[in-house]
């Protein structure tokens, strides 16, 4: 697949070298973060045991109520218009001053009534001490703010185009976030400790991305009331968006704390948390994707390509992240024992469900991208409005009755069912976006022939479960290339596409490089 060139325009080539370079930064930024947030992950778990971890899963699903309320959708407006404005660093200016003044009025405001309202949301969880509950709720409610200023520094690097300012503040944010939430847990201070971290987290790289804007040459100016409404009015859709599938989300993770134990809970944590592995990349491409499809619109000429390259971001990101999904999937038992030990018993069975759920939610969470990056803000709030209603009446049936397997099945298999339905079909009548599904069904099946040849195996194998999982990352990496060009999930043209757009990313373009002669070789064997 060749990805098209108007003359006198910036290609769809140019633009996928560029989000590249842009995701690269982020995904090792993230990939370090991993490896900190990761082991900091595994030790407090194991720290605070099911119900300890549990008590902290239901805070963060508090402060996620309050903070979809609160988040009006500015960050992604920053993204999207700073992107816009490239090369007008005045207008630039404008739209940062006017983003975080709104956002700060916000996060205050809602950081104050989480607070207020701690004591209230803790009556309802009477299976323990009220008053533990309202405290770390108290303390909880603080990140709010911090993480929409966070977000609004981290969002607008990317915007800017500047990768590496944008990692700095990522790899700021997971280092302070670990150090701090282990050390306390260490030293005792329970459920209070992870919290603890995410506040000092979001503040570190809040502090650091600001900083890092201010050296690429923009300040704040006074911010405009007629500006102030157009950011607003822009944000206002995507707020509802915002609160209504997130809040919807907390709001069934609440509902699971009163109808379930706390254990229950904190093996929901653990695979909730177990997907930012996952995330890892496919984060990194859906936040650099944004500026990217507002870039490739800005004539009517590129803006006919879109739908192109939202297709081939589609296939880019099966193709990277399924070996991990599957991996993961198959061996979720082993993973979870060996990572967070065999008392979290529920976690496997989530850990496979939320897995799955993942990948059936690529394209259609990458269409929802396409729409914003167009401005179709209130099509996206009219969908999210749908599953929102959905969610909500599924969920009181769901959660009550089978509880945490319940509320997984909720939101990582219905959810994303329902968002592939409503924006894959959008994106395709406005940008006509045509997903090669042939080829995405080939890349699944290259990674079930290897998955399960690998597990069939291993089965018999009486060793650890650490060293099943190595041997089994081992068989992925060497199978999966092979596999993946035999049965035609990869071409040669998709090969030579893909070494193109990789040949300037730092850091890692020689390994990508490496990697895709090792593909090739089966890929022209099988003809394809």
């Amino acid at each position: 697949m060749e990805l098209s060139k108007p003359d006198n325009e910036e290609s769809a080539l140019d633009l996928g070298i560029r989000t590249a370079n842009v995701t690269s930064f982020v995904l090792l930024s993230k990939i370090v973060a991993f490896l900190f947030v990761g082991i900091a992950f595994i030790l407090i778990t194991r720290i605070l045991g099911p119900s300890g971890y549990g008590i902290y899963v239901l805070a963060t699903g508090v402060a996620g109520v309050f903070s979809s309320i609160g988040n009006f959708g500015v960050a992604t407006a920053l993204n999207r218009f700073i992107a816009k404005y490239r090369g007008n660093s005045r207008q630039q200016a404008k739209v940062l001053s006017e983003g975080f003044l709104l956002i700060a009025i916000i996060g205050i405001i809602t950081t104050a009534v989480a607070f207020g309202l701690s004591g209230v949301v803790a009556g309802f969880y009477h299976n323990s001490s009220t008053s533990t509950y309202t405290n770390i709720f108290r303390l909880i409610s603080i990140s709010i703010v911090f993480s929409m200023l966070f977000g609004a520094a981290y969002s607008s690097l990317v915007g800017l185009g500047k990768g590496m300012h944008a990692a700095a503040s990522i790899t700021a944010e997971s280092i302070l976030q670990s150090v701090v939430g282990v050390s306390l847990a260490i030293l005792g201070f329970g459920p209070v400790a992870p919290v603890m971290g995410i506040i000092t987290g979001y503040l570190a790289g809040f502090l650091v991305g600001i900083f890092l804007i201010f050296r690429n040459g923009l300040k704040f100016t006074v911010p405009k009331l007629s500006g102030l409404k157009k950011l607003f009015a822009f944000s206002l859709p995507i707020a509802g968006s915002n609160i209504l599938g997130a809040a919807v989300n907390n709001v069934a993770l609440l509902l699971l704390g009163i109808f379930a134990t706390t254990f229950v809970l904190g093996n929901f944590g653990i695979a909730s948390r177990a997907n930012y592995l996952f995330d890892i990349v496919l984060g990194s491409i859906g936040i650099s994707l944004l500026p990217t499809f507002t870039a490739s619109m800005r004539s009517k000429k590129t803006k006919s390509r879109t739908g192109e390259f939202y297709s081939y971001s589609v296939y880019m990101a099966f193709l990277l992240v399924a070996p991990m999904i599957f991996f993961v999937a198959i061996f979720a038992k082993q993973f979870s024992y060996t990572a967070f030990s065999s008392v979290y018993s529920l976690s496997p069975l989530y850990i496979s469900v939320t897995s799955i759920g993942l990948l059936i939610g690529i394209a259609g969470s990458y269409a929802s991208t396409l729409l914003v990056s167009a401005g179709k803000v209130k099509k996206v709030l009219y969908y999210n409005g749908i599953i929102a209603i959905v969610e909500f009446i599924l969920m009181l049936l769901l959660v009550p009755i089978f509880k945490g397997i319940g509320l997984v099945v909720l939101l990582f298999i219905v959810n994303p069912l329902l968002i592939d339905v409503l924006f894959i079909r959008k994106s395709i009548q406005v940008f006509k976006a045509k997903i090669n599904w042939k080829r995405i069904f080939r890349v699944v099946v290259a990674n079930l022939i290897v998955g399960f040849c690998i597990y069939g195996a291993l089965y018999f194998l009486n060793v650890s479960y650490a060293i099943i999982l190595l041997l089994a990352a081992i068989g992925f990496i060497v199978l999966y290339p092979p596999l993946l060009g035999i049965v035609g999930g990869v071409t040669t043209s998709d090969i030579n596409l893909i070494r193109k757009v990789s040949l300037n990313i730092p850091l890692i373009g020689r390994i990508i490089s490496k990697l895709l002669d090792y593909v090739q070789v089966f890929a022209r064997l099988s003809g394809n």
